[in-house]
């Protein structure tokens, strides 16, 4: 199992053992990519838990013991992120609008939908809308996502090589940004878009319609 320790813990402990990634290297398209396999074993700071949490997997599917549920939280994002982190931070991208710093201007019609659906703006009032301890969840989550984010064997796999990126810390509000996303994805398309002058509703239509048809080429995944 992946045993996840506070930062109180290992101060205490005064020993902090570090997961062992084994890394490979592959050369695609004459790029050199780091192709890396985040380990599933081994012990883990991680500053936001109060407690140990212990991570094990069963069948490829994670089973999280922790003693709050705010570690709980904090082990879920860093789990995600260890076995999802491409998909995590193309979803995150597409959420706010911040696809063209990663495809450039194949990205632009895609980020003037996601401002003018307005999920940015709607995520980010919403996590301030939250009580305190809601956030505090949020804030946990955020706080296990980067975490794994910086662990080479996750922010250096082949596509962030590839693509020459370095996936940007994980916000509290993200993940509402990304529930809004899926969750419009999930609805019937509007007939009618509202949209900005320089944007046309073609364009715009058809962003919309591209996204959609990722989401569901994704799920059928």
């Amino acid at each position: 199992p992946l045993v996840a320790v506070s930062m109180g813990a290992r101060l205490l402990a005064t020993v902090l053992v570090l997961v062992v990634f084994s890394v490979t290297t592959l050369v695609v398209v004459g790029l050199l990519a780091y192709g890396t396999t985040p380990s599933r074993t081994g012990r883990v700071a991680v500053e936001a838990l109060r407690a140990e949490v212990t991570v094990r997997w069963q069948d490829d599917q994670p089973t999280i013991s922790a003693q709050s549920l705010a570690d709980t939280y904090a082990a879920l994002g860093y789990v995600h992120a260890l076995e999802s982190t491409w998909a995590m931070m193309l979803w995150r991208q597409a959420a706010t609008g911040q696809l063209a710093t990663w495809f450039g201007e194949g990205g632009r019609a895609y980020d003037r939908h996601a401002h003018t659906l307005g999920l940015p703006a709607q995520a980010r009032a919403t996590y301030a809308a939250l009580s305190l301890d809601q956030q505090n969840l949020l804030n946990a989550y955020a706080a296990g996502v980067n975490r794994a984010l910086r662990q080479p064997a996750i922010a250096q796999t082949d596509e962030f090589v590839l693509r020459d990126v370095v996936p940007e810390p994980w916000a509290p509000w993200h993940a509402l940004a990304v529930e809004r996303l899926l969750a419009y994805l999930a609805t019937d398309p509007p007939e009618l878009l509202t949209t900005p002058p320089s944007a046309p509703a073609d364009t715009m239509q058809s962003a919309d319609a591209t996204l959609r048809r990722l989401a569901a080429s994704a799920e059928a995944r």
